[in-house]
């Protein structure tokens, strides 16, 4: 079989070399993204993937949805009531510092370099309550998550959830891009329902996709769900049996005490998803 130059691809049925088509590599966020925040790991993505697919340029798009920041504005305002709570019955060493806050929803309370350890480590004495205080706070954030992805799998989105990505996915049909598309967390519910409208619409266009960190009982294409994933574990600890099985095993880090966000824990550089998500993207463009 000849090599084809670098932008070709075999013609399947003559083996010749033809052109490839222009490929977009789209990204379906998670629970409580802000717009910028998905922003994020699209970037986080295309530094991983890279601008190039073998002399093909991949173009990044990003396919958000406000559900999960919807959802979690009164689940975010309930945690951040539990904070205020309890802070004031620790002297009001809290008092207006929603830094700490911030830094707890991110999971990083606990790293060693972070504000909060820093606080924790000058309090002495007083360090324990405040410790507790962090410890029930992070654990209600989990409950939220899991509250708020039980409602959503209960009530998966729609058709019309997804109006406005299946258009844009379709007008980039229209266009002869073919498609990655990979989803994170409550992402994928909305990845399954544009990837079957396009298959509808659109059946001869190369599409595929990749899961990562799954709230969905259904599945598209491969996935990428970590042992430490307290998020999409919760969901089967609920009752949920339906997600998808966990197929990485990942040593547990402060970076992310979730062990569900997409850079924090499956982007990062120091542990084995990273590579693993990029070798699913790359088997699929090889695919396109």
């Amino acid at each position: 079989m000849c090599v084809c130059p670098e932008g070709t691809k075999p013609e399947p049925e003559s083996g010749s070399c033809i052109k490839r088509k222009p490929i977009v590599v789209g990204f379906f966020n998670g629970v409580w993204n802000t717009d910028k925040q998905a922003g994020a790991g699209l970037q986080s993505l295309e530094e991983l993937i890279g601008p190039t697919y073998q002399g093909t340029k991949l173009q990044y798009e990003s396919f958000y949805n406000q559900t999960g920041t919807g959802n979690g504005s009164t689940a975010l305002q309930d945690i951040a009531e539990v904070f205020i709570q309890r802070g004031k019955e620790l002297d009001g060493v809290l008092n207006n510092r929603w830094e700490h806050y911030w830094e707890l929803l991110a999971g990083k309370h606990a790293e060693g370099d972070s504000l909060t350890a820093r606080l924790l480590n000058g309090l002495g004495n007083g360090a324990s309550a405040l410790a507790g205080l962090f410890d029930a706070t992070f654990n209600a954030t989990l409950g939220q998550m899991f509250s708020g992805y039980s409602q959503m799998l209960s009530k998966p989105p729609t058709a019309a959830d997804v109006a406005g990505q299946l258009q844009k996915l379709r007008d980039l049909a229209d266009e002869d891009y073919s498609f990655v598309l990979i989803a994170h967390s409550q992402g994928n519910l909305f990845v399954n329902s544009a990837y079957d409208g396009l298959r509808s619409s659109h059946p001869g266009t190369a599409a595929d996709v990749v899961h990562v960190a799954p709230a969905s009982p259904t599945l598209r294409g491969e996935h990428l769900l970590a042992d430490i994933d307290l998020v999409i574990n919760g969901l089967r600890v609920q009752g949920i049996n339906s997600v998808a099985s966990n197929n990485v095993n990942l040593p547990i880090s402060k970076s992310d005490l979730s062990g569900h966000t997409l850079v924090g824990t499956y982007l990062d550089t120091a542990r084995a998803a990273r590579e693993k998500i990029n070798g699913m993207v790359q088997a699929v463009l090889g695919k396109l």
